[in-house]
Formats: structure tokens, C-alpha cells, sequence
């Protein structure tokens, strides 16, 4: 699939009526899962808690945050993540 397969999918399901629910297996993916459902139109109502989440939670500035059930989405670019302790210091370009 991919982030442009998705979105497509997830237009036609808008089209025809129908939610589209995102589900991620595991690991730091979930950001890609929440950066997805936060343009996504009809984002279904259930979705799976992920504890990961917790472990991850000092990466983001400001912080992941929660209201009536909606994650709050950061108003900068990407999805809020900053760098720790030169977490991304050996990081490559890509392209």
C-alpha cells in the first residue's frame, strides 16, 4: 500500500458512503497510522489502543494528547517529532 494508496482507498470508501478504519501491526508505525487518520474524512469509530504510545511519548513536541476521543494534531509540520539525545544523528538522505 503506502501513505498515496491509502488515501486513495480511503477516498473511494468516502465516495461510497463507507469508513475507512486504519490498523498498524506494531512498533513506531502507529505515528504513520495518526499522521493518516488525521486528513482521513471518515475515519472509523474503532480503533485499536496502542501501548506503544506510552513508550514513545517523550519524542513528541508538544506532546501526543487526546480530546473527546480525537488526537490532537500538531499544528507545525510532520507529527511533532523532535530529536532526542541525537536520535537522528546518524539518520541517511534519502533520495
Amino acid at each position: 500500500g503506502g501513505l498515496i494508496r491509502s488515501t486513495r482507498v480511503a477516498r473511494m470508501a468516502d465516495l461510497a458512503g463507507m469508513p475507512t478504519t486504519v490498523h498498524i501491526s506494531g512498533g513506531f508505525g502507529f505515528v504513520y497510522m495518526l499522521h493518516f487518520a488525521s486528513f482521513t474524512p471518515d475515519i472509523g469509530r474503532f480503533q485499536e489502543y496502542k501501548r506503544e504510545i506510552e513508550d514513545y511519548r517523550d519524542w513528541f513536541d508538544p506532546p501526543l494528547s487526546i480530546k473527546d476521543g480525537s488526537l490532537i494534531v500538531p499544528e507545525g509540520p510532520g507529527v511533532g517529532i523532535r530529536d532526542i539525545e541525537g536520535l537522528l544523528k546518524d539518520a541517511k538522505k534519502v533520495g
